[in-house]
């Protein structure tokens, strides 16, 4: 176990960094099973999900998920299990994760059209043996998968008498893997209520309403569902599949939403094409990726001080860990990280010292929303989470590998990654899990994932493909090779795909040359294509768009 080393300057600016929270000393009573059920008694009439011309009271809401949960107990659900649930975004959503949690077990959340392989995987890493659906996933499961679907479950079997606990884990999230492998995240019971008790990061809401607009295998939703439900507030549930500046705009305004988590690139679109979309919205919480100085000026200019909160946080902390309320106009450079949230501690360490105002670090997270580590990942645990002690306390550290900075007012300014992951769309993406699966791919002799920023500040991956066949006599087809990819890779990991011909520049420390790659789609001839979307904001694909440059 390693000490962190203070001076008295750093000592004090860490212990007003954090506003004096120490890890060691957070203690957490609650579990979010304990907590709904006791807020159904209080409030059971109070609507607690509404979709459309659709609406559940609490005492609604509960007895549905105890109908699901006696189901599911009665289909071999037990205490520490886990449960894949594949529903699409309706209040039946909300009450089958309740339900699983009725169990004392956690969930899985699958996004919407996963390949079979990647099902597979998740089930094979959570161990799990059941998947609720509301539709006929049969085809893609595997046999040691039991299928039960909402649509058929009555209420013949009663819930489960169980105890959970705040160190329960609720739900297990997948991030994108450097290795081909996505790493599983465990969050625990406590890590939801840390979030969504005494949120510092909004001003007080009752009752709170929330948009249910994330895809649920996002970790955003976790505050999207839980904060509202978990304080006696209003989940609006978003009723279109696809996002549509019209349907969010129709969404916001019918059900009253006063608080709204929007991804940067989403909240950027919503700016450039209709900003009056989110008028009626009292806080507009973003983040995901780093922002937009031009976007955010323009926010702050069309809808006033602090209405703008940004937000930052991995998976492994559960959701969020930082946030900045934005005031006035940045000017030049980035906005902040800010300042951590409640029950957080953030620390900025160059190596197991603590870095002063000005000097460059890792970003470590403390406190009780972290997860206890990945599964079944000895290695990448110990990578990750570390036992440090700080200020003599024994403490577990998760180092984000994001890079920081205090500033001189003791906020925390983003300072890039020391390896190649990123975010996309508010999704973790390890550029190599992408590039692995290419390589494997037998037409595929070398390939590079990048990401390029194109000029409305969206950011799109870029596979460049060197192809191990014969352009004239057996030429690569990219709409094979994008579907073989898509068997592996959900569809916010697929890349523009760009073939390549002779080997990829290099640069000086012979290093693959991103930036002349990149420059490449610049140069005439090149499509344009590559830098436009008519439905940015209803697209969930990528477009597989395929050029051919050749190397100078």
């Amino acid at each position: 176990m390693h000490s962190i080393d203070f001076i008295p300057e750093t000592r004090a600016l860490y212990e007003r960094l954090n506003r004096g929270f120490v890890a060691a000393d957070a203690v957490c009573t609650e579990d979010v099973k304990t907590a709904f059920e006791t807020q159904a008694a209080h409030t059971p009439d109070r609507v607690a999900i509404r979709s459309g011309t659709q609406s559940l009271t609490y005492a609604a809401l509960n007895m549905r998920a105890a109908s699901i949960a006696g189901a599911l107990h009665h289909a071999g659900l037990r205490a520490g299990d886990c449960a894949l649930v594949d529903v699409a975004r309706t209040p039946d959503l909300v009450a089958a994760l309740l339900a699983v949690i009725k169990c004392g077990a956690a969930y899985v959340p699958l996004g919407s059209g996963w390949p079979a392989s990647r099902v597979a995987l998740l089930a094979e890493e959570t161990g799990a043996q059941l998947m609720l659906s509301d539709g006929d996933r049969s085809t893609t499961l595997p046999q040691s998968v039991q299928l039960l679907d909402l649509t058929r479950i009555d209420s013949i079997h009663p819930a489960p008498e169980v105890t959970v606990g705040p160190n329960a884990l609720i739900y297990v999230n997948f991030t994108s893997g450097s290795t081909g492998k996505p790493k599983a995240v465990p969050i625990l019971h406590r890590g939801v209520m840390r979030l969504v008790r005494d949120m510092a990061f909004l001003p007080e809401r009752n009752p709170l309403v929330t948009l249910h607009l994330s895809p649920i295998a996002f970790d955003a939703a976790t505050f999207e569902i839980w904060a509202p439900l978990l304080n006696g507030g209003t989940c609006v549930i978003y009723p279109e599949k696809d996002i549509t500046l019209t349907a969010l705009q129709h969404a916001l305004r019918d059900g009253g939403v006063n608080t709204l988590f929007l991804t940067t690139a989403l909240f950027n679109t919503v700016l450039d094409v209709a900003p009056q979309a989110l008028d009626t919205v009292g806080t507009i919480l973003t983040g995901g990726e780093a922002h937009s100085v031009k976007h955010i000026t323009a926010a702050v200019t069309h809808y006033g001080a602090g209405r703008v909160v940004s937000v930052y946080g991995p998976t492994e902390c559960t959701t969020f860990a930082s946030f900045h309320p934005i005031d006035t106009p940045p000017g030049v450079g980035s906005i902040p990280l800010g300042t951590p949230i409640q029950q957080t501690g953030i620390y900025i360490l160059d190596g197991y010292r603590a870095c002063n105002t000005g000097e460059r670090g890792t970003i470590y997270l403390t406190g009780p929303g972290l997860s206890p580590g990945y599964l079944h990942a000895p290695k990448k645990n110990a990578r990750h989470f570390k036992w440090l002690m700080i200020n003599g306390v024994k403490t577990l550290a998760y180092d984000t590998g994001d890079l920081g900075r205090l500033s001189p007012s003791n906020e925390i300014l983003f300072d890039g990654r020391a390896d190649d992951q990123v975010k996309i769309n508010g999704h973790r993406i390890e550029l190599g899990e992408i590039a692995h699966h290419l390589n494997s791919c037998p037409q595929v002799r070398r390939s590079f994932v990048a990401v390029n920023t194109n000029a409305a500040g969206e950011k799109q991956l870029f596979a460049f493909v060197i192809p191990n066949t014969t352009p004239d006599k057996d030429p690569l087809d990219t709409r094979k090779l994008v579907k073989t990819l898509g068997q592996q890779l959900p569809s916010y990991m697929l890349p523009r795909i760009v073939l390549h011909e002779g080997d990829f520049p290099l640069t000086p420390t012979n290093k693959i040359d991103r930036a002349r790659l990149l420059e490449t789609l610049r140069k005439p001839g090149a499509p344009n294509a590559y830098f436009q979307n008519p439905h940015p904001v209803a697209s969930t694909q990528n477009d597989c768009v395929v050029a051919r440059i050749k190397e100078d």
